[in-house]
């Protein structure tokens, strides 16, 4: 997938986030050569993907996902800081399931 057109889907996703102050989407884990990618989706939406070894992937994935709406997020700290920091900030971030490969999570602005 070009990367334009996953910025270009990512902006439209974070702009409905902002508009409606909640979004469901999906941490995705793959294999790859370079070790296991992370990806984040919603439907069938690649959003933001990260990979390699040897860092938090999945908190890595959401930071970047989310850096254009709530900057400073940190990066490969574990989700449990992540969704700290998110909290600090008037989001609210929880998992809604975990699967294999899979993990969901919802975002929720609380002010």
């Amino acid at each position: 997938m070009a990367k334009s057109l996953l910025k270009q889907r990512a902006a439209s996703t974070l702009e409905e986030l902002s508009n409606r102050g909640h979004l469901s989407f999906g941490v995705v884990f793959r294999k790859s050569p370079n070790g296991k990618t992370a990806t984040v989706q919603r439907y069938d939406w690649k959003l933001a993907r990260v990979g390699g070894c040897g860092y938090d992937k999945e908190s890595t994935v959401v930071a970047k996902f989310l850096s254009p709406l709530i900057h400073g997020l940190p990066y490969a700290t574990g989700i449990g800081h992540l969704t700290d920091f998110l909290a600090e900030r008037g989001w609210i971030l929880e998992r809604t399931y975990s699967g294999l490969n899979e993990n969901g999570y919802k975002i929720t602005r609380s002010v």
